[in-house]
């Protein structure tokens, strides 16, 4: 429609200039005899009788036809396209290809011990962390010189949280998609049971960092890690953050957001003998989001059809404009 629409106003453009560089008074029937300016081999100086001017707005109706079946065609596609449940429950985040997978699947040698019955994530994801804490050559968590490593308990809460992030496969109804390489998929307010939070707040507020908001406040060094912006000072998190709550909802930029355990929740530590609790969580949100996905008429799109579909609606659209201008100068021309 867009499109159209400055097609139209391409062309009255056109037509305005050419009335207004007249300066000389003319008559009604002048007027009502010129003709567009085109090539000659187009146009002619006067209008004269032509029989195929039917046949030409014969064309630009079936064009615009068409035009209309692609529009239809469109919707039928879109609707196609809207996520399942099982779609959010097969969905995983998306970081550089070297730590993620496209689908859960078991990895057997996977060191986030929770997810190797089905992991979005690779093996040795978390190597770096585990050796000097530093995670996909982004994150420094001993960024601060006061206490360059984590405290053990810290390290071990922390590096649930990050299995949890990267490996989950029962986080999709909560991810937001990035728009390109290398992902910037995160999550958007995905419940966390408050006694989860508890126990990373606890295991880690004696730690030092010159971010609230790690998403947003750090600056990066060259190779891209975060670094204190100038002037910033390293403080314990209990200097920065006010509660637990305050803590894990703030860290990942509203990534997670604490409720009461009585409520439907995720944990990060759960016991990887018993079954994960996180399923029937991840399995109730992605119903109710496919639902209301459907219902609302809220898509998810493949970028490529929707590509193909859009521009042939385009060229289909300039296709009847054109035909409907000719028919309408047809008088004008051989």
């Amino acid at each position: 429609m867009a499109f159209s629409l400055v097609i139209y106003l391409h062309l009255v453009i056109l037509t305005w200039g050419v009335v207004m560089q007249e300066d000389k008074p003319r008559t009604a029937d002048y007027y009502l005899n010129r003709c567009i300016f085109l090539p000659t081999k187009f146009s002619k100086t006067r209008p004269s009788p032509e029989p195929e001017l039917e046949s030409t707005i014969m064309a630009a109706t079936l064009t615009g036809i068409v035009c209309l079946a692609f529009l239809v065609l469109g919707q039928f596609v879109e609707a196609e396209a809207r996520l399942s449940a099982e779609d959010y429950l097969n969905m995983c985040i998306r970081l550089p290809n070297e730590y993620s997978k496209g689908r859960p699947s078991p990895e057997p040698d996977l060191e986030c011990i929770r997810y190797r019955d089905g992991s979005c994530c690779k093996p040795n994801m978390t190597t770096s962390f585990l050796e000097d804490h530093q995670w996909m050559n982004m994150t420094d968590y001993g960024h601060c010189p006061q206490k360059p490593r984590l405290s053990p308990e810290c390290e071990r809460l922390t590096h649930d949280e990050m299995c949890f992030f990267a490996c989950s496969p029962n986080s999709g109804p909560w991810i937001v998609r990035g728009k390109e390489y290398p992902y910037s998929d995160r999550y958007n307010q995905l419940p966390v049971c408050a006694s989860q939070c508890d126990k990373w707040w606890n295991a880690c507020k004696e730690e030092y960092t010159c971010h609230r908001n790690w998403f947003t406040d750090p600056a990066w060094d060259a190779n891209g890690m975060n670094m204190c912006p100038k002037d910033a000072v390293c403080k314990k998190y209990t200097e920065v953050y006010t509660s637990a709550a305050d803590f894990c909802n703030t860290i990942w930029d509203g990534g997670y957001h604490v409720v009461p355990d009585t409520e439907p929740c995720m944990e990060f530590s759960f016991d990887p003998a018993k079954p994960n609790p996180n399923v029937p969580v991840a399995r109730a949100a992605a119903e109710k989001k496919a639902a209301v996905s459907g219902a609302s008429g809220l898509k998810m799109y493949s970028p490529s059809g929707l590509f193909v579909l859009y521009t042939l609606f385009l060229l289909c659209t300039a296709s009847t404009l054109f035909l409907h201008v000719a028919s309408k100068m047809h008088l004008c021309s051989e």
